[in-house]
């Protein structure tokens, strides 16, 4: 196997706090309609505004499928088609296509626009792949969760890329075929195989992508259309089930979040995103008791959690213990892009512990967050100024 730099995956998220756009789950059999309680009147769904069926999901541009119709009959071996893929996806220097975060766009939207999330991307990959008549397979890639925040709503980051067969058909139950990995995000993702998923498994990944972009912007009947459009094109896919739970409960219907939740982990008893938005919904209504519950399977968990190690670092920095702070923090800081609370504190722990260049860094940091304007100044006069001497 040899490895191509190019492909990440769109979002992932828990509820109350975060907000779901892409994740992944151990396939399963499909959930009965019957265990989702739907509320089609309260939301006014009306499937119709979705214009994006799974055909459209994966049509590619016209004026590129005559580009690659053009080519085809001059690429005669698979390597000769790779290279042409590659070649379209990011040109001589490796950066055509720059990543873009919290939005998820079809196929032909993707190429015009020459920027996407990693799902727009690897949906593209997957159709030029396919047109160029190349065995490729889009799959979910393991990796810890990684959150990251947009406007007041915060994401986990799932990952997908593409694999794609050298020498004959990818096989799942084989392991002598050749393949590489087109990753778009490879500082990301993993070389180990993932688990392969369907064009309707994509499709709902997309459905809940716009669904969560919906939820951002504050229209919940679209949210919900795309949601239950997400649940509908694949039952085994946890993040809808966790997104439509958050969205009922900003409606007051606690009692069907709670059971799209507790159906969701059914599906995988181990989900950390489900586990949490569960334990958090009956905190929210005084449960402790039956919270206290779920405390042990999120301990197992919590290690990926940046919102746990921000907290022990903050206990550490109120205890004057800016070197353990530092540890934890740094920790929360690998699961984490664009918490702005993160690099405050760590760049407070820094200068605490005489790392004035590394506190400077987390300074630089803050200022591309959108960090407040004052605060920041505030905090870069603190920093400015010789530290405090600590013996531990």
């Amino acid at each position: 196997m040899f490895k191509i730099s190019a492909l990440a995956m769109g979002l992932l998220g828990s509820l109350f706090m975060l907000c779901l756009l892409s994740g992944c789950a151990t396939p399963t059999p499909p959930a009965p309609m019957a265990v989702i309680p739907w509320h089609d009147q309260t939301f006014n769904y009306d499937p119709a505004v979705n214009k994006v069926a799974i055909d459209d999901l994966f049509r590619l541009d016209p004026a590129l499928q005559i580009t690659i119709q053009q080519a085809l009959p001059h690429l005669v071996s698979p390597d000769e088609k790779l290279t042409f893929l590659t070649t379209l996806l990011f040109g001589s220097d490796g950066h055509s296509f720059p990543y873009a975060m919290y939005h998820s766009t079809v196929a032909a939207e993707t190429w015009q626009r020459r920027r996407g999330d990693c799902l727009s991307l690897t949906v593209l990959a997957y159709s030029i792949a396919k047109t160029l008549g190349l065995s490729s397979s889009m799959q979910q890639v393991h990796i810890p969760a990684i959150y990251s925040r947009s406007g007041r709503i915060d994401f986990v980051t799932g990952h997908v890329n593409l694999r794609m067969a050298v020498r004959g058909p990818i096989d799942v139950a084989s392991t002598k075929s050749s393949y590489v990995l087109i990753d778009f995000e490879p500082q990301v993702g993993s070389w180990e195989r993932g688990e392969d998923l369907t064009e309707q498994g994509i499709l709902a990944r997309y459905y809940n992508n716009v669904g969560a972009e919906s939820m951002s912007g504050s229209d919940p009947r679209l949210a919900y259309t795309y949601f239950k459009l997400a649940l509908l094109a694949d039952p085994t896919y946890l993040s809808s089930y966790s997104n439509m739970a958050q969205l009922y409960s900003t409606a007051g219907l606690n009692q069907d979040a709670e059971k799209l939740l507790r159906h969701a982990l059914t599906l995988d008893p181990a989900d950390y995103p489900t586990l949490n938005a569960l334990g958090n919904l009956l905190i929210s209504q005084g449960r402790t008791a039956e919270a206290a519950q779920f405390s042990t399977r999120l301990k197992e968990k919590q290690f990926e959690d940046p919102y746990y190690w921000l907290g022990l670092g903050l206990g550490y920095l109120k205890e004057g213990r800016p070197k353990q702070s530092v540890d934890v923090l740094e920790r929360a800081q690998s699961l984490s892009t664009g918490f702005s609370e993160i690099h405050h504190y760590l760049a407070i722990a820094y200068w605490r512990i005489g790392r004035q260049a590394d506190a400077d860094i987390q300074l630089s940091i803050l200022a591309t967050t959108g960090h407040e304007t004052t605060v920041l100044a505030v905090l870069r006069h603190k920093i400015g100024q010789p530290p405090p001497q600590l013996t531990n």
